[in-house]
């Protein structure tokens, strides 16, 4: 079982992912290439630290964009 920590810091990871390339298409592949888990694992682990689904995620920031 994975630690909090770790946890968090994958979806950090996928986060930062999806800032740098907010404005290209994002695949939850190419979500979860970055922090090293099936896509699977990835989004369920997303939703597990964030309560959002990555694409609930990437939709929200780009509506109102942190920058």
């Amino acid at each position: 079982m994975m630690s909090d920590s770790t946890q968090e810091k994958a979806v950090a990871i996928m986060q930062a992912y999806i800032d740098a390339h907010l404005q290209q298409p994002i695949s939850l592949l190419d979500l979860a290439k970055s922090c090293g888990y099936s896509p699977y694992h990835a989004s369920r682990l997303f939703k597990q630290v964030t309560g959002k689904t990555p694409f609930d995620y990437i939709s929200r920031n780009c509506f109102y964009p942190s920058h």
